[in-house]
């Protein structure tokens, strides 16, 4: 068991240096203008982090959350400076999204696997959990 917790500890550590490091050339590449390149690093990055999350507990998501959004900021800056304002807008609900995926978790049953769905009432038009 500890040989295990010691192989995710490592594969959670090289999952955060890549995402990063991504991060980190997609702002330079900002920087110098280079913006398809930060487009591609950034969106790179976002990858690793929803790989990431997918592997860990509440507690963790919450604090790697600022460290997502700032990735998320750093896209968007990248789509303003383009004049690409539809694409900075849909980076913005994307990241709003996470969060508001997040609390939902978060806020589940100790069953995490339960799905959320909306139901729409057919006696009073209100929409409920269920």
């Amino acid at each position: 068991m500890c040989q295990k917790t010691s192989i995710m500890f490592f594969y959670h550590r090289m999952i955060l240096f890549w995402r990063c490091l991504l991060n980190n050339i997609g702002v330079v590449y900002n920087i110098q203008a280079k913006y398809s390149q930060a487009e591609t690093n950034l969106f790179a990055a976002i990858e690793v982090w929803e790989l990431l999350r997918a592997k860990l507990k509440d507690d963790q998501k919450i604090s790697i959350f600022e460290q997502q959004a700032k990735t998320y900021r750093f896209l968007q800056e990248t789509f303003i400076a383009q004049n690409k304002i539809e694409q900075a807008l849909e980076t913005s609900e994307r990241g709003r999204a996470r969060a508001f995926i997040d609390l939902l978790t978060s806020k589940s049953t100790p069953n995490k696997a339960s799905i959320f769905f909306w139901v729409k009432s057919s006696h009073n038009n209100s929409i409920h959990w269920q």
